[in-house]
């Protein structure tokens, strides 16, 4: 009896079994690699979303995912290719529906934050906290119709609740549609900095009123206020104003709580203040020790995960998406997707999502050994032999047809295809043709090689007298 272990799904979840080769899974050669003797499957994808997804961000702690999804309602652009009109023609905009909505892996639900629909609805400025919990973002409401909202525009600054996706409005404000009427006033907040290692963040409020007609703005024309907020949206402590000529710059102490201002001097150099609870803000001599993140490890270093994604261009706008091992052993990456825009690791380098057709698929990253690893490789094995096969069979037939001579170098594709019948066999065979073409010419055709195909630990090589065997890599 084999005890060795297969991976298999069951009920949803990755269980590790005993008893045979891997079962359960729609898996393929590209969906596995190896790297520091590590083995890794890439899971069959998930689709998380119904479509029309425009953007997806992962969480710090790479347990949740962000989507942005606009579902166009009215007849005739229902097609996702068709979501730009709404951007180019407003009036679309009233018959669709965005939304915000969170992608748990862990508990696999998915939970609404937003949705707006029948008025233009912008959904902006989006942050993750660096508690993983919480979302800040901003909503910008529109109206088409200027008699509906004399005031112009109205903006939201929120704060949302990942797990339940409950919404707190911090602030919330409009301005005049025309704001360079005399007395006029613009108010403005949003979030300028955000803690890297902390639930904590800073929201920055102005407020600039326009003088009168041939009077030039002036400090007290322009205010700005700036608050530490925590991931419950409370008040942590008011920062002082230290600058009124424009909203400040932050940057995070290395505890990640403390918060200095930036402001750039005459030449050109950053001059920082340490800003306190209360009083005056502390000018600083020197630079101060800026929160910095510890030294990157690769992933492989903190634990056994893929160490890194890989993007190549395709024909057609497309990107081909691979995650990579460390060195080219037995297999060095795997083929995730080929989409339109490029996919994304989550932070704990154990999933990964693509957009593909305008909705978001995920694909888990699970360790496994041989076992469930050496199935896929055989069989990868015996389709390059089979496909080296055909194309030096297809190549003899031609020879026949044409005085015994082999094709040349440019073109061998086309001038086979008539034997072949099938051109996907092609993919990764290099044609090396030996000096004379004509067969008759060879003298040890059973040890001239015809060409390969590069596989998994090895080659599928092909002979001048037709045979293929497999050579190991050493």
């Amino acid at each position: 009896m084999n005890n060795s272990k297969f991976l298999t799904i069951v009920a949803g979840a990755l269980v590790l079994s005993s008893g045979g080769n891997a079962q359960g899974l729609n898996l393929g050669a590209s969906d596995w690699f190896q790297s520091k003797g590590h083995y890794y499957i890439i899971m069959p994808p998930v689709q998380i979303d119904a479509g029309n997804c425009l953007e997806a961000k992962w969480s710090p702690d790479g347990k949740k995912l962000l989507l942005l999804v606009s579902e166009p309602l009215i007849t005739g652009y229902s097609n996702p290719a068709d979501i730009e009109n709404i951007f180019q023609n407003p009036q679309l905009a009233l018959n669709s529906t965005e939304k915000a909505e969170v992608w748990d892996t862990i508990s696999r639900k998915m939970v609404t934050l937003w949705q707006g629909s029948g008025e233009l609805n912008q959904f902006d400025n989006y942050h993750w906290l660096a508690t993983s919990k919480k979302i800040y973002f901003e909503i910008e409401t529109t109206e088409l119709d200027s008699n509906l909202m004399p005031n112009g525009d109205v903006t939201t600054c929120d704060l949302a609740d990942a797990a339940s996706g409950n919404v707190l409005v911090l602030e919330s404000f409009s301005n005049p549609r025309d704001s360079s009427v005399p007395g006029s006033t613009v108010t403005s907040y949003w979030a300028s900095s955000f803690s890297p290692s902390e639930g904590l963040f800073v929201l920055t409020g102005s407020k600039s009123t326009q003088p009168p007609l041939g009077v030039r703005p002036s400090e007290k024309d322009f205010q700005t206020e700036s608050t530490v907020r925590d991931e419950s949206g409370a008040i942590v402590r008011n920062l002082p104003k230290f600058d009124l000529s424009s909203a400040p710059d932050f940057a995070w102490g290395p505890n990640g709580t403390d918060v200095y201002g930036v402001t750039q001097g005459n030449k050109g150099t950053n001059q920082y203040y340490l800003l306190q609870e209360a009083g005056k803000a502390d000018k600083l001599p020197n630079p101060p020790a800026l929160f910095v993140a510890p030294k990157e490890l690769k992933p492989f270093e903190m634990q056994n995960v893929p160490s890194k994604l890989l993007v190549a261009t395709r024909p057609g706008g497309l990107y081909e998406v691979r995650l990579e091992g460390e060195k080219p052993t037995i297999q060095n990456d795997a083929l995730v997707s080929v989409t339109k825009i490029p996919g994304e690791l989550s932070a704990d380098f154990k999933s990964i999502f693509y957009n593909a057709d305008d909705s978001i698929y995920l694909r888990r990253i699970e360790p496994c050994d041989w076992a469930a690893i050496q199935p896929l490789v055989q069989a990868e094995i015996a389709r390059l032999i089979s496909n080296a096969k055909q194309i030096v069979l297809s190549m003899m037939m031609f020879a026949g047809d044409d005085n015994d001579n082999l094709p040349g170098a440019g073109g061998w594709q086309n001038s086979i295809y008539p034997y072949s019948k099938n051109s996907s066999i092609f993919d990764g065979f290099v044609y090396t043709p030996p000096a004379n073409l004509n067969m008759d010419q060879i003298a040890e055709p059973a040890s001239t090689i015809l060409g390969y195909i590069n596989g998994p630990g090895g080659q599928a090589v092909a002979y001048t007298d037709g045979h293929v065997r497999w050579v190991p890599q050493p």
